[in-house]
């Protein structure tokens, strides 16, 4: 629950920035969207190849780079390291028969096991930054946009928190 007072407050300005911030995200999602149908092939013989062009953008990175957060770059380490299991854990990821939960959950359980297996090779990966819904929710999404939304979960936070609500969900 939230503050009512807060939200008539913030009723217009928000439609006005939704309105905004929608025209920039429908572009950016249309153009990612397309590019990671376009270039996604569990199969491909070069998968890290793949991978890099599937996750690539003439707008903007920052769905999967920004400060202190690289996972492409560290998906794309695994994938050096370990193509074929990392293949195996986006064929789990992606198979809709099974709980979103659970999928979501081995993939950050595996990403945390190939970290382990692998830091005397990869000394500067210091995370592999798919420990929380974000980036196999964006994956999800990218595979399967009729089913999943974007994970925008600091935007909701941020919201929440003008808002004056009650429980703020934790990032």
């Amino acid at each position: 629950m939230f503050n009512k007072r807060t939200f008539d407050r913030y009723h217009l300005l928000f439609r006005e920035e939704v309105i905004q911030a929608q025209v920039e995200l429908d572009e950016l999602t249309r153009e990612i969207t397309g590019r990671f149908q376009q270039n996604w092939d569990i199969e491909a013989l070069d998968f890290g190849q793949m991978f890099n062009q599937s996750l690539e953008s003439g707008i903007s990175r920052r769905l999967w780079k920004g400060v202190d957060y690289y996972p492409k770059e560290a998906m794309l380490a695994f994938i050096a390291k370990d193509k074929e299991i990392v293949r195996v854990m986006f064929r789990d990821l992606f198979d809709e028969k099974r709980d979103v939960t659970g999928r979501i959950g081995r993939f950050g359980f595996h990403c945390e096991q190939l970290l382990d297996s692998h830091r005397k090779d990869l000394p500067d990966l210091l995370d592999h930054y798919h420990g929380d819904e974000r980036m196999p929710g964006l994956y999800l999404s990218l595979r399967f946009p009729d089913l999943y939304v974007f994970p925008e979960l600091e935007s909701f936070r941020k919201a929440m928190m003008k808002l004056d609500a009650r429980n703020v969900p934790a990032v």
